[in-house]
């Protein structure tokens, strides 16, 4: 990603690809989806806490609620996150408000949906000769590792805000039985 920060002579500024690396991170560490990150407003992170509160989507251009009554959750800040949001911090040069969006197209609007970070990480996966493949994978790959790693089906079930068990069961608990 940092190669493609500084290499990239694409249509997207350096802000955008700067931008698109806290993405990664943010939704690599935590799971959360697209639509939830462009949500994030600075008051919905507890720095002293070390939580990520999760209670709004955008979509179709509109801040709406959360997919369902279970996606609205508090989630810790993971490693990989405080590093995308401190970098959010920086390249905003600490200059915000508690209720700005972390995420803001380069000319500071709110962005209207995840189709317009999902053209940027196309490009970035283009730029890396990485085949296709709809950002909201991030998601996919947390939530895989986490299993990997021992996390329990019902801690995962609660941090990505799926409203049964089973459906957490049914799309990543076959990965820890594959790996045995």
């Amino acid at each position: 990603i940092d190669d493609f920060i500084l290499q990239s002579q694409r249509s997207y500024s350096k802000f955008c690809r700067i931008q698109l690396k806290t993405i990664i991170l943010i939704m690599y560490g935590s799971g959360i989806r697209s639509g939830e990150i462009l949500g994030l407003q600075w008051k919905d992170i507890d720095f002293n806490k070390n939580i990520i509160d999760i209670n709004k989507s955008v979509r179709d251009g509109r801040i709406k609620s959360t997919k369902n009554e279970y996606s609205e959750r508090k989630i810790q800040i993971t490693k990989e996150c405080k590093i995308g949001l401190e970098i959010l911090k920086e390249l905003r040069n600490n200059n915000f408000n508690k209720e700005d969006f972390l995420l803001l197209t380069q000319y500071g609007n709110m962005y209207d949906c995840s189709q317009s970070i999902n053209k940027l990480w196309k490009t970035f996966l283009d730029f890396c000769k990485i085949d296709k493949r709809n950002i909201y994978n991030l998601r996919h790959t947390f939530a895989t590792r986490a299993i990997e790693n021992g996390m329990s089906p019902k801690t995962l079930q609660k941090i990505l805000g799926h409203s049964s068990l089973q459906m957490t069961m049914d799309l990543y608990c076959h990965v820890s039985d594959e790996t045995l």
